[in-house]
């Protein structure tokens, strides 16, 4: 069993994620405590209504809602009454058992789990502690429930989290745009770590979608502002743009900023290991010209690496780009080794310049297969470290999720301020 443990500031965006999941198909409530028998049939608005009451009795505590994960191995053969008494167990373990909590199956992915929506303003208005929930109460409470139950033990567990198998290119209309949209984007912040826009963009062109900041003359550009666009076959944006603070996670440039300096001690810790498995393949490829580097690229998707071509309008190779997606860095080809940046390949396989083509690996050849295929399963094991029950994207939210569908987000309502007019009264 893992357990993911996420804080936050609105009962009603996690009741509004969970319900409409429940209002197509992919969720069921299961379990409801700490308020009336009829609340099944509450609207989402009745049932945020009921957790105000208690987050009203402090409104000093900003963050005041609770969302929870708990996630089963495929392997463990659950029920709704086996699942619902776990959660109920677990939540007292933990001391949430006398709180409201709604208590939600969902059916979004190849493995069972469970979301729990609760507060944590108790009915006498104090904040209960989660300063290291995990460690002291959450750990101890996963491992006795495991042997309670006889589950698959987290640290035993594969990967659990955006399903690889099945997140494959979102295409313009054939989904709602928002939708396929954030998808994309919280799949590529869950498990990818890149250290510029560039190389962000380099992993959401995989699934046919683009960070895009406009042209330098724009205000959008001038005021530091960031949209989001589908991509047609050939990787030209299309349709209507949409602005990062619309989503979710709120993938905004400052946002994604913070995120790129802590990318760069991952890409220098997983360095060696893709150095290694891309030379293995390079080594093997023997051959000479454009058809000896599309195997080249072919081989590499087998070891879990997408290889990105650039070249210039002339046909001459420029840049190349590794995105590994078994330890979700991406690297230049200078970043790893000479031999593997565009002078590299091109002394290797021989691409004079007659036979160097613009065509040589177009965009949308280069996307085929986003998602790697030999060992799928073992993209990245589950350990017994604390950190990996945490957000894997810090700084943002909405990842806890194993469906890449986070829900709608409402812009925040600011109140304007009045001003005070010289020699007017208060009364």
């Amino acid at each position: 069993m893992v357990v993911r443990i996420n804080l936050g500031k609105s009962v009603m965006k996690i009741l509004r994620y969970n319900e409409l999941k429940r209002a197509t198909g992919d969720a069921k409530l299961l379990r409801i405590s700490g308020m009336l028998p009829g609340a099944k049939k509450l609207s989402t608005y009745q049932l945020a209504k009921h957790f105000k009451t208690f987050t009203d009795l402090n409104t000093r505590a900003h963050t005041n809602a609770m969302h929870l994960s708990l996630s089963f191995s495929p392997k463990d053969l659950l029920d709704d009454q086996k699942m619902e008494k776990i959660a109920e167990k677990y939540l007292n373990k933990i001391g949430f058992g006398a709180q409201p909590y709604l208590v939600y199956r969902h059916f979004d992915s190849g493995h069972p789990h469970l979301h729990v929506v609760t507060t944590i303003i108790s009915t006498t208005g104090k904040r209960i502690a989660t300063h290291n929930l995990w460690g002291i109460k959450s750990e101890p409470a996963q491992k006795e429930l495991e042997v309670e139950y006889g589950l698959v033990k987290a640290d035993q567990q594969k990967f659990i989290g955006p399903d690889l198998k099945s997140m494959q290119k979102v295409s313009y209309g054939e989904q709602p745009t928002k939708a396929g949209l954030n998808a994309v984007i919280n799949h590529v912040l869950a498990n990818y770590h890149f250290n510029s826009l560039a190389e962000f963009n380099a992993v959401l062109e995989l699934f046919n979608v683009s960070a895009f900041r406009g042209e330098k003359d724009s205000l959008c550009y001038k005021n530091r502002g960031l949209v989001f666009h589908f991509l047609d076959k050939k990787g030209k944006r299309i349709g209507m743009p949409l602005k990062a603070s619309s989503f979710y996670a709120s993938p905004t440039l400052g946002r994604l900023e913070k995120r790129f300096a802590k990318a760069i001690q991952q890409k220098k810790n997983h360095k060696e290991e893709v150095l290694g498995r891309v030379l293995k393949v390079m080594k093997s490829q023997q051959g000479q010209g454009v058809s000896a580097i599309d195997k080249y690229i072919k081989e590499l998707k087998t070891e879990g690496v997408a290889c990105r071509l650039d070249s210039n309008e002339s046909g001459r190779l420029y840049g190349v780009t590794y995105i590994d997606h078994q330890s979700g860095c991406i690297y230049k080809g200078s970043e790893l080794n000479k031999q593997l940046e565009a002078s590299g390949l091109t002394e290797h396989f021989g691409l004079s310049e007659k036979s160097q083509n613009i065509s040589l690996s177009p965009i949308a050849e280069w996307r085929d297969s986003p998602v790697y295929l030999k060992n799928i399963s073992s993209v990245q094991d589950f350990k017994s470290s604390k950190t990996e029950q945490v957000s894997p994207v810090t700084g943002f939210i909405g990842d806890i999720s194993d469906s890449p569908y986070q829900g709608p987000v409402y812009p925040k309502k600011t109140g304007k301020k009045r001003k005070n007019i010289a020699g007017t009264e208060k009364h």
